[in-house]
């Protein structure tokens, strides 16, 4: 089973000459139905990942994803900063093609206004 995942990071935009943030905005796509998505590692008890967000824009764009009109994220922190130097690792939950729940660990790195790509096979 290969699965392919899409992501970008929208706020802080690329303009934005910032080193540490509070909040990052953006959107993950996945081959398959993403059930849930988790802060992983350290991050996990400083930070929040919201997923599901309305991104009715991705459709036009990437209509061959499932999920595509509710793919967007923020990322918030409890307390402190996130460096934007670091990888940031999630825990992806989706539904493969016999309708089992899978957890997919990846890392998203943070290089706002590029779309990044990920295979996992």
């Amino acid at each position: 089973m290969v699965v392919n995942f899409l992501y970008c990071i929208d706020i802080p935009g690329k303009s934005e000459k910032i080193e540490k943030t509070n909040c990052i905005r953006g959107w993950l796509l996945c081959s398959y139905p993403v059930v849930d998505v988790r802060v992983s590692g350290h991050f996990g008890s400083w930070c929040t990942f919201n997923y599901g967000i309305s991104r009715p824009d991705l459709n036009t764009y990437f209509p061959m994803f499932p999920g595509n009109l509710t793919a967007g994220f923020n990322i918030e922190t409890k307390s402190g900063t996130i460096s934007l130097s670091e990888r940031f690792p999630i825990e992806v939950l989706i539904k493969d093609q016999n309708d089992s729940t899978k957890s997919m660990h990846i890392e998203l790195e943070f290089d706002p206004g590029e779309i990044q790509g990920i295979e996992i096979d």
